[in-house]
């Protein structure tokens, strides 16, 4: 995996729009500044992670995987899919991170108005899209979910949910997130 020095790098899993990663990588590098961002060339997403049962990616094996397989030097590694990922409880996720630790996956599939029967927008999708990163990734830099329904660090159990966050971070988990180390 080429990053070119970035601590924080993206990597679409199947084919994910340009202008899709263009914008996710502006989102993070705003939500995370001083912390050079890289997108990876696109790989594929692995056999072995579908839950064959309920035809979604399962994104603790996704994870779990990730960590065998790519290297991940001092630094967080995001992987983009448009699958719809779910986890062996919960019927499905936006996204799952190692809190603490270096690898995150999030599914643009549930962040797409017109998967809820709204029309198709592309502003909307790409807010949602900016907020699952930051939110992901805020987990690997050892955040927690935040009490403040309008924090990016907020659960989000529902589209619902991550409408009503802000991109940014709160003021409390503004001040837990590292700064890069050439700050």
């Amino acid at each position: 995996m080429a990053n070119d020095g970035a601590d924080i790098t993206l990597l679409p899993l199947g084919v994910i729009e340009r202008r899709v990663l263009a914008h996710v990588a502006a989102a993070v590098t705003r939500a995370f500044p001083g912390h050079l961002v890289a997108v990876s060339p696109a790989g594929r997403l692995p056999r072995g992670i579908w839950n064959t049962a309920r035809g979604q990616c399962d994104s603790t094996r996704l994870i779990r995987y990730l960590d065998r397989h790519q290297v991940c030097p001092a630094g967080k590694l995001l992987a983009i899919c448009d699958t719809d990922l779910c986890t062996q409880i919960l019927t499905f996720v936006f996204g799952e991170a190692e809190v603490g630790g270096c690898y995150a996956v999030m599914s643009l599939h549930r962040l797409r108005p017109e998967v809820y029967g709204m029309p198709r927008s592309e502003a909307l999708f790409f807010d949602r899209s900016g907020k699952e990163a930051i939110h992901e990734l805020g987990h690997t830099f050892g955040l927690r979910h935040c009490y403040r329904y309008d924090c990016v660090m907020h659960s989000s159990d529902s589209i619902e949910a991550t409408d009503l966050k802000r991109e940014g971070f709160c003021p409390r988990c503004r001040s837990l997130v590292p700064r890069a180390p050439n700050c």
